[in-house]
């Protein structure tokens, strides 16, 4: 699978303004176009885990809400509630800190040979 392929398929599914940048091997910078008010730009990764596709923040969203919160804060009451909601309602997990959301592949990829997989992500 090529990064340039990937790149494509991703963004005619998702948006025209995202991009798609190789950073090694099975594993891919997500570039959009939002940032944070400081200009930082949101921190996505598509990357291979085993044998399937996730979309990762790297635990950079709650490092962010740690700047102006106690991280303890987020893990409990009404904050936590919020955030459990707007997880589940994109079908993101939080993997100690991680938000993590698995791509789903067509079943015919889920046997082919990683050299001749073709990325396919839903749009949801």
């Amino acid at each position: 699978m090529n990064g340039e392929r990937i790149g494509d398929e991703f963004r005619r599914k998702v948006c025209r303004q995202i991009d798609v940048m190789p950073e090694g091997i099975n594993r891919y910078r997500v570039v959009t176009p939002f940032e944070f008010d400081d200009g930082d730009g949101l921190v996505i990764v598509l990357k291979q885990q085993g044998s399937g596709w996730q979309l990762t923040d790297e635990a950079h969203t709650f490092m962010r809400l740690s700047y102006d919160s106690d991280t303890a804060d987020l893990h409990r009451g009404t904050r936590q509630k919020l955030i459990s909601n707007a997880l589940d309602m994109f079908g993101v997990e939080d993997h100690d800190g991680e938000l993590v959301m698995p791509v789903p592949m067509r079943a015919s990829e889920m046997h082919s040979s990683p050299s001749s997989r073709r990325f396919s992500a839903s749009s949801t």
